[in-house]
């Protein structure tokens, strides 16, 4: 059965509403710099006056910073994910959120960086609004973000230090716990790495769930996959043994297909609605994208990750042959 939890509590927020002198600001997107001598930390208070561009106030926010000394800090944020919903109506992006020494804003990478935590938004995919936090700013990272909206929910492969987790989000942020590689059943002995992932089948109404271990330093491996109803959690594949290191899909028919990759790689196997087991066919002519929901939209458009949340996404295409809609048109 699946877990549920309580609604997670409001992100922390990048930059506080009050002005340098301590009261309120009202105005609709006032901005403001604070620094405290005690902690010597700079913050940007909203975004700026819709007089004012933003990049020209985060240039003001990094003088004041760093005439108040090098001890300063800023807020910053980076994109490392962007996916279309199913119906290409909403995208979803991950959101790396830091700070910076003031002094050190235009050194990129050889930064010193600290707060680290990574966060999920989504925003309308004609971007009429800005981006709306979804989860809580966590350590860890995701391995696979997929925006199920006609299903009503988000599922992140998340991976905090040390297990995996897969995460379903309904639209309003309420998490349950799908699956934890902490409970998962052990198939593999102790000195070993393993991986849960879980992707969701073009319409949203079944997870397949593949947990993945490979020993070390032999690199033997073991795999099971199973498969459950999204809304309910009830299994409608048991866990199976299958050949490991290897990568499913869903297709358009709502089958799920396991790739046997370097085993047999003119054969997969397949998983129908209804079925209880597994059965060999051939491996189709399309085996990418796997689901409805990932980088390129049902007209071919990709969607490619910005540098913060101002600039959060960019679209090029129509779509290449290495980028194509999910079903291969």
């Amino acid at each position: 059965m699946l877990s549920p939890s309580q609604p997670l509590a409001q992100p922390r927020k990048a930059c506080r509403d009050h002005r340098a002198d301590g009261r309120p600001s009202f105005g609709p997107r006032r901005a403001a710099i604070a620094c405290s001598d005690a902690q010597r930390r700079c913050v940007a208070v909203t975004h700026a006056d819709a007089r004012t561009p933003t990049r020209h106030l985060l240039a003001v926010t990094a003088v004041l910073c760093g005439a108040l000394g090098s001890g300063c800090w800023v807020d910053e944020t980076g994109i490392f994910d962007a996916v279309w919903s199913d119906d290409d109506e909403m995208l979803a992006i991950g959101v790396f959120h830091y700070e910076v020494r003031a002094s050190q804003r235009d050194q990129g990478s050889d930064a010193r960086k600290r707060d680290k935590c990574n966060q999920i938004y989504t925003l309308p995919s004609d971007l009429s609004t800005e981006p709306v936090p979804l989860t809580a700013c966590e350590s860890g990272g995701d391995a696979g973000i997929y925006l199920m909206r006609r299903a009503g929910y988000l599922l992140v492969n998340w991976r905090p230090s040390g297990h995996d987790e897969i995460r379903r989000f309904t639209l309003d942020g309420d998490l349950t716990t799908v699956a934890d590689s902490r409970e998962e059943p052990p198939i593999a002995p102790d000195d070993h790495i393993c991986h849960l992932v879980g992707i969701p089948s073009p319409e949203g109404r079944q997870i397949a769930i593949s947990y993945q271990c490979q020993t070390i330093p032999s690199g033997d491996s073991k795999a099971q996959l199973r498969i459950i109803d999204a809304d309910s959690g009830t299994e409608l594949l048991p866990r199976t043994e299958v050949p490991s290191v290897a990568a499913g899909i869903w297709t358009p028919a709502g089958e799920f297909l396991w790739g046997l990759q370097a085993i047999k790689p003119d054969m997969v196997l397949r998983w129908s609605p209804g079925a209880s087991g597994l059965d060999l066919v051939p491996t189709p002519d399309c085996t990418w994208p796997p689901t409805t929901s990932g980088p390129v939209s049902e007209s071919g458009l990709v969607v490619v990750p910005g540098e913060s949340l101002e600039d959060a996404v960019r679209f090029e295409g129509p779509s290449d042959e290495d980028e194509i809609p999910f079903g291969c048109p």
